[in-house]
């Protein structure tokens, strides 16, 4: 046996305040969407970069994002990925291509991408070792006349016809080793 009884509750609103409630909601939800667009732009994922050919020259050094997903398109099904990785692998190559590029520090690009820094050295060792298997062939060596016509005077004056090639090195930065001959080996005095 059920025993049913009425009930009532009493309000205060009106349909105008409805009304408003209701507008108000729609005004917060398009601000969400425009916030969720807006970081979506910022990240560092495949839409944040198709956005800007400024962006993704900055970073990566490439001229567009076209000519970013020809260079992406060539090496990615060379890359192994795994499903657990906490970063897509566009941004695995764009990490690996802003290393490259400004030669962050590992812990900076850490950060950036919200990884440890330990997979950032295995994810630039991975696309690093797949780039120089895919593009070695692709790199040509001037011959030595034009590259002596192209160099500045300053450096023939300094050091002659004998010099081939100005290379500008990038740090890297290893373990002090214990033995000296070692030590000396990898010892600089550039800071």
């Amino acid at each position: 046996c059920f025993f049913l009884a009425e009930s009532s509750c009493q309000t205060d609103l009106k349909g105008d305040d409805i009304e408003a409630l209701v507008k108000e909601c729609r005004a917060r939800n398009e601000r969400v969407y425009e916030l969720e667009n807006e970081i979506k732009r910022l990240q560092v994922t495949e839409e944040g970069f198709q956005s800007s050919d400024t962006k993704v020259s900055f970073y990566t050094g490439m001229q567009n994002f076209a000519c970013l997903l020809a260079l992406y398109g060539l090496l990615e099904r060379y890359v192994p990925h795994s499903v657990q990785s906490r970063l897509e692998k566009f941004q695995e190559f764009v990490l690996f291509l802003m290393k490259l590029k400004w030669n962050f520090p590992y812990q900076d690009l850490a950060f950036r991408f919200d990884v440890s820094r330990p997979t950032v050295s295995r994810v630039f060792d991975k696309w690093l070792h797949v780039a120089y298997q895919r593009l070695r062939s692709q790199l040509v060596w001037p011959e030595r006349r034009l590259l002596q016509e192209t160099m500045p005077q300053d450096f023939i004056n300094s050091f002659g016809q004998n010099l081939a090639v100005i290379i500008d090195c990038f740090e890297i930065n290893i373990e002090r080793p214990s033995a000296l001959l070692p030590r000396c080996e990898t010892w600089s005095t550039y800071k």
